[in-house]
């Protein structure tokens, strides 16, 4: 549901809105209290699942002089799951000297909705594992996933500067830098790792693994992008897109060492897999 509320003024446009909106899903995945075996020909039913979200919305579009405009826009929303507030914005200036050349600058920020399977999975798998240091062979294991409905959200943070100008009469172009990070990653830690002897027919592995934040690295994204564009006629418009870009991991060696010996620990007699 989505109700929104317009207000117009001869320099300012505003906007504001309240949304709610539920996801629900269906999958065995889901299903607490069964674990799945691949080679089992079981029948294991599947589970229902929500996400009920609710959000205020806010935009506003200022122009104070015919040669500029001012452009905002925020979104606050607030998902079943816990206490933590999904703050989404987006803050831009767009400059016109001329019909022939238009300048922009935009910062945002977005999030990522919470996923099902980080906030609801509860299974556990038999999957073989491969064995090897001098003893090829399969041995069974069994996989534990647990859910994380804490876990922060998936930032990315976007700077961008754009300018777009006539060249010649029907050919334009169009020119571009940005610059994004990407923060708050998700990743599965491994908690504990134990040889169990006594549950299964045989000894088999068992990996205990969680979804969660992993703080020690971010990634950047950077880059340049150009578009020409050609108009012979009304009917016709030839257009040519070029980007160059480069993204990278950065880690922090502190936090990468502490986020790895705070989620992993060791329990039962070592075996040469490890």
């Amino acid at each position: 549901m989505l109700v929104e509320y317009d207000r117009h003024f001869p320099k300012l446009d505003l906007r504001s809105g309240f949304n709610i909106q539920q996801i629900n899903y269906h999958s065995v995945l889901l299903s607490d209290g069964f674990g799945l075996d691949f080679e089992s020909d079981r029948q294991i039913p599947n589970n229902s699942k929500s996400i009920r979200s609710m959000a205020g919305i806010f935009y506003a579009d200022y122009r104070p002089v015919l040669s500029l405009r001012l452009i905002s826009a925020f979104r606050i929303e607030h998902y079943d799951l816990n206490d933590k507030l999904s703050i989404m914005a987006q803050l831009g200036a767009i400059f016109r000297d001329s019909k022939d050349n238009v300048a922009r600058i935009v910062l945002s920020k977005a999030d990522r909705a919470p996923f099902m399977l980080d906030s609801y999975i509860n299974q556990s798998v038999n999957v073989p594992i491969w064995m090897e240091k001098g003893h090829d062979h399969y041995e069974p294991a069994n996989i534990k996933f647990s859910s994380n409905t804490n876990i922060d959200y998936l930032s990315n943070y976007t700077g961008e500067i754009g300018w777009r100008t006539k060249i010649i009469k029907n050919v334009f172009a169009d020119f571009e830098l940005f610059k994004s990070f990407l923060l708050n990653n998700v990743d599965l830690a491994i908690l504990n790792i134990n040889r169990d002897t006594t549950t299964y027919p045989i000894p088999m592995m068992i990996y205990e693994i969680k979804y969660r934040n992993n703080n020690s690295y971010y990634s950047s994204l950077e880059g340049f992008g150009f578009n020409l564009e050609y108009s012979p006629n009304s009917r016709l418009t030839l257009r040519f897109h070029g980007m160059v870009q480069h993204s990278a991991q950065h880690f922090d060696r502190d936090k990468l060492k502490e986020h790895y010996l705070t989620n992993f620990r060791y329990e039962g007699k070592p075996v040469e897999v490890l």
